[in-house]
């Protein structure tokens, strides 16, 4: 019996790690079923027929506005595209910023936030994005307006910064955004990052200023004072 004791002891543990092991694994298959599901559910809802790829997000409305390739050499290259989503109700105090991967086949890339679909909000506010670009380290940015929740509220400079996989960039001013008050109601049209040292320029109007409106940002996102 004294030489028993320990195998048993080593069968228990065994079966209690191999139980540990299956709820692991069991966890772990029904996460990569709810990805497969969802990738499923956005690739029935969009639409490839006769080379035109169409994407549904939100409820009442989904519009693009700006797009770039991420590595324009490559002819496999993945496609990035930025717009507005709004989920419900009013268009404009429910707009999101929505940025979506493709592959170059036109399919959701299903490596980006898992379902190749961010949409983000800004806090009390309708977002929408008007311009795009690549971002140093396979980074996105996307940039437009964002405004109180009222269709004649002023607007705000908005930028978002995203990881290659589609989270916010916490480097980049506060939680990945950042929002500028010019004194009117403005918006960016375009954005340009400049190479030598990853400042961002953003273009765009402002209805309280006669004229064009240039703001640089810092990687980081604060304005750069040097600048103008």
């Amino acid at each position: 019996a004294m030489f028993l004791t320990p195998l048993v002891f080593h069968a228990k543990a065994l079966r209690r790690a191999g139980g540990r092991a299956g709820r692991v694994r069991r966890a772990t298959r029904k996460r990569q079923a709810s990805r497969r599901a969802r990738i499923e559910q956005l690739e029935e809802r969009a639409v490839l027929s006769g080379g035109v790829a169409i994407t549904s997000i939100g409820v009442t409305e989904d519009r693009a506005f700006a797009s770039f390739l991420e590595s324009p050499s490559d002819p496999n290259s993945n496609i990035v595209v930025v717009g507005d989503s709004a989920l419900s109700g009013q268009s404009w105090t429910t707009d999101k910023f929505a940025v979506l991967r493709y592959k170059a086949n036109g399919t959701l890339d299903p490596t980006f936030d898992n379902d190749g679909v961010v949409t983000t909000a800004f806090a009390s506010a309708a977002a929408y994005a008007k311009a795009a670009a690549a971002y140093p380290g396979g980074k996105i940015l996307a940039a437009g307006q964002a405004k109180a929740p009222d269709y004649y509220a002023p607007a705000d400079f908005a930028l978002a910064r995203y990881n290659a996989g589609g989270s916010l960039d916490s480097t980049f001013g506060q939680s990945g955004m950042v929002r500028t008050d010019l004194g009117g109601s403005e918006t960016i049209e375009d954005i340009v990052v400049l190479p030598e040292d990853g400042r961002i320029v953003a273009l765009g109007w402002s209805a309280g200023i006669a004229g064009f409106v240039l703001a640089c940002y810092l990687p980081s996102g604060q304005l750069d004072t040097s600048y103008g």
